[in-house]
């Protein structure tokens, strides 16, 4: 979803054409009409049942799991944090600043990273 300002002073949100593409070539004519902007990132996971599942290896890496498609689950955001799912952004520092995970293990056993996404954009 992108926000984009109209030309008479109010907002609305947009779902642009063409996918990626699409959505950059709009981000970008409108990002062109101010010198500067802000925005917020969001976390998203999202668990492919198109794809074969990849799992922890035990060894730090990620083994794919032959024939076996993920489960469709989406994680967002508020998920992973209303379900105390974040970590420290210092692994010997329990107490630091708690940050959304690069991933998750999705309810099906699948090892799913996370996507980030431009959300509340705004002129700075």
């Amino acid at each position: 979803m992108l926000r984009v300002a109209a030309t008479h002073g109010s907002v609305h949100d947009c779902k642009p054409a063409g996918g990626n593409p699409g959505y950059a070539q709009t981000f970008i004519k409108h990002a062109a009409a101010v010198p500067e902007f802000a925005a917020d990132i969001e976390w998203n996971w999202f668990c492919n049942d198109k794809k074969n599942i990849y799992v922890d290896n035990g060894q730090g890496g990620y083994t794919e799991v032959q024939n076996q498609k993920g489960c469709g689950n989406s994680y967002y955001q508020k998920d992973i944090r209303d379900n105390n799912m974040t970590i420290p952004s210092d692994p010997n520092d329990p107490n630091s600043v708690r940050v959304y995970p690069l991933r998750i293990t999705c309810s099906c056993g699948a090892n799913v990273r996370a996507f980030p996404n431009l959300v509340r954009f705004r002129a700075s």
